[in-house]
This record gives C-alpha cells, structure tokens and sequence, in this order.
C-alpha cells in the first residue's frame, strides 16, 4: 500500500481492529476514496489496537467479519 501510494497509483486499504488515523494510512490517501472500514459511530470499540496484534475481546472479529465481500467488490469498480 505504501510504494503504491508513494507512485500514485490507486490503491484500497482494508482496516479492521487498527485505524488510519494511527498513522499508516498511504501516502495521499484519502478515507472516502480508498479506505474501507466500518464506522466508528457502527462500531466504537475500533480501533482497539494500533499494530492490530491484540486479540479481539469481543471474540468476533467483527471490524473485519461485518465488511462483506461486495462492499470491496463495489470500491474497487468505483474506483478503478
């Protein structure tokens, strides 16, 4: 994501527990166009880990589980 960024080239990052505002977003990214997530007014336990290497207290996954296959599907066609 980061040399994709670096040379402009469009790139969708995918955030569960961790967050881009911790500071590893792409360079230039911006959330609207190339960050899929879910909300924090969705879910305000995220982000619960800044490196992601904390397990989920609630047992779930569901920052990542609750982002369905077509939301993805969906970015990138709109996108590229």
């Amino acid at each position: 994501m980061h040399m994709a960024a670096m040379t402009k080239t469009n790139v969708i990052s995918i955030w569960g527990a961790t967050h881009p505002y911790a500071g590893f977003a792409g360079l230039g990214q911006n959330q609207d166009d190339h960050f899929i997530q879910i909300p924090h007014s969705e879910m305000t336990c995220r982000p619960c880990s800044v490196f992601g290497n904390k397990p989920c207290f609630r047992g779930d996954f569901a920052c990542i589980n609750q982002i369905a296959p077509e939301l993805v599907v969906h970015k990138i066609e709109s996108l590229f």
